[in-house]
């Protein structure tokens, strides 16, 4: 920070407080003028950069209301899966699509009608076990090849479908125990 003191400079803002009685002045800002050309523009280009959401990157709710469709799809008919669903899939689409729409930079309808998304929370009275895990995941990554889902959004989608689904494991693995 260079600091001012009447006409002296200083490169501190505490030893200009030690100057009692004189006009004080600082300037944070860095100069870009030391700068060669190319480091200026690169500077100033990224300054001005701003990463498009996945939501932004798939052209908005269309895509990822056919991922949600293709995924349910698949649930319907999965044995393991189906039984933790009620009967009429239609508000559990209507959630996922709500909730992903908002958590990959959409509209946050979905915390507009339910509030904090509490995935766990919501998860917990499902046994949730590697196995169901690795089936939802499963169906997740189907229905996203299905609907043709383009890189980056798909690789960025599929992280995070495995961090999520490995978080909602609150059950262990079914353990048989031998007899013998």
């Amino acid at each position: 920070m260079d600091c001012t003191i009447g006409t002296t400079n200083v490169k501190s803002k505490f030893l200009a407080v030690l100057a009692p009685n004189q006009q004080i002045q600082c300037n944070r800002r860095k100069k870009l003028g030391n700068l060669p050309n190319w480091a200026r523009r690169r500077k100033a280009s990224r300054m001005s950069f701003k990463p498009q959401s996945v939501y932004e990157l798939l052209g908005g709710e269309e895509p990822l209301r056919l991922m949600v469709d293709a995924f349910y799809e698949r649930v319907e008919t999965d044995p393991i899966l189906r039984p933790m669903y009620p009967a009429d899939l239609v508000e559990s689409k209507r959630r996922l699509f709500l909730f992903l729409a908002q958590f990959f930079g959409g509209p946050t309808r979905y915390s507009e009608e339910r509030g904090h998304p509490r995935l766990r929370m919501r998860h917990f009275p499902f046994a949730i076990d590697q196995q169901a895990r690795d089936h939802w995941l499963d169906h997740m990554g189907a229905a996203i090849d299905e609907t043709s889902i383009e890189e980056p959004a798909r690789s960025m989608m599929r992280d995070y479908f495995e961090r999520s689904s490995a978080f909602l494991i609150n059950r262990p693995d079914s353990i048989e125990i031998d007899d013998s």
